[in-house]
This record gives structure tokens, C-alpha cells and sequence, in this order.
């Protein structure tokens, strides 16, 4: 299990989880850095890792485009911030953290293949439409132009995914940070 991530790409992740105008640093983000600082890291924490990372980089490609500073640095009043957040999270934000997204799941999705030696692999919407743990890429997730839980697929995906979880072994569920079976919806 691992991410290559250089020191200074983490820098970068942690400037813009604690320090950008645009984002809400959420108490599970503080746990999952913590737990990595501490070597404990579990596959969840590296999901967040790959998601902030893939965010970020999307986020600074667009920044060398259009100019248009992502972290909101500055004194704003109060009208200035309410007008820039609107605007990140229209202009910047939406398409980054779909980007984000789908590069979390195509990880879960190997890290499945890997934990259960490619016995089982999934592509990244069937993982997405079934995910137990956060239904946050049902409505941000972007498969081609259309919302995950818009696709006309996303039944089958959510059908197969939903009978893959089921079967996993207990050990796999515990490596994946999955919760035990029968206490998902």
C-alpha cells in the first residue's frame, strides 16, 4: 500500500487544507494527517491524500491559465469573500474536486484489486456508486459530462458494487476501512 507523494506536494496540500479561503478543513482531515504523521496511515487517509493532491494540481493548472489565485490569499471584506467564494466554487472548484474524485476512486478501485490479489477489480464508478463510507461522489463526481448518480448506468454499477462489498472477507473490509458487514445501507 502506498502514494508517492514528495514533501513538497504535501506541503502544498496542507497550505491549501488549512490555510485556503475556498475549502472547510473537516475534523476526519485533521485524523487522516495525523495518523500519517504518526506512520499509521490507512488506505482511507491515502484516499484523502490522492483526492487533495489531484484537487490541488487541477487547481494550480488552472491557475496558470487564467491567473485567478485558488487559496484566496489577501484581506477581502466581507462582500469581496462572498463574491470569491461564489466564483471559485463555480469557475474552480466544482471541476477540480470532480477531477479529485475520480482519481480517489480509480485508488480504491486498485487498492481492491491489490488487497484481494485482483481476485476482484472494479472500475472507479462501480466503487464510487457503492461506496458505504461517503456518498459524496454521487452528486460531484463526473462520468464524461453527467453526475454519477445521473448516469444511465448507475444502477448497474451500484448493483454490481453492492454485491462486491458484500463478499469481501472481513480481513479485506478492515484493510479497505470499511465497515463491518450489515451496517451499511
Amino acid at each position: 500500500m502506498g502514494v508517492n507523494v514528495d514533501r513538497a506536494s504535501l506541503a502544498i496540500i496542507k497550505r491549501y487544507n488549512f490555510d485556503s479561503r475556498g475549502i472547510a478543513f473537516e475534523p476526519e482531515n485533521y485524523y487522516a494527517w495525523r495518523r500519517l504523521a504518526r506512520g499509521k496511515g490507512m488506505i482511507d487517509d491515502l484516499r484523502y491524500i490522492v483526492h487533495e493532491l489531484t484537487e490541488v494540481r487541477e487547481l494550480q493548472q488552472m491557475q496558470q491559465r487564467t491567473g485567478f489565485d485558488f487559496m484566496g490569499r489577501g484581506n477581502m471584506t466581507d462582500a469581496q469573500d462572498t463574491q470569491w467564494k461564489a466564483y471559485f466554487n463555480e469557475n474552480y472548484y466544482l471541476h477540480a474536486h470532480s477531477k479529485a474524485l475520480e482519481a480517489e476512486y480509480q485508488f480504491l478501485a486498485s487498492e481492491i484489486g491489490r488487497v484481494t490479489r485482483w481476485q476482484d477489480s472494479f472500475s472507479k464508478e462501480v466503487i464510487a456508486a457503492c461506496d458505504p463510507t461517503r456518498d459524496e461522489a454521487l452528486e460531484n463526481m463526473l462520468v464524461g459530462k453527467i453526475i454519477l448518480q445521473e448516469h444511465s448506468r448507475f444502477q448497474e454499477w451500484q448493483s454490481k458494487g453492492d454485491k462486491i462489498i458484500y463478499t469481501l472477507s472481513k480481513q479485506t473490509r478492515i484493510e479497505l476501512g470499511l465497515p463491518e458487514k450489515g451496517t451499511y445501507t
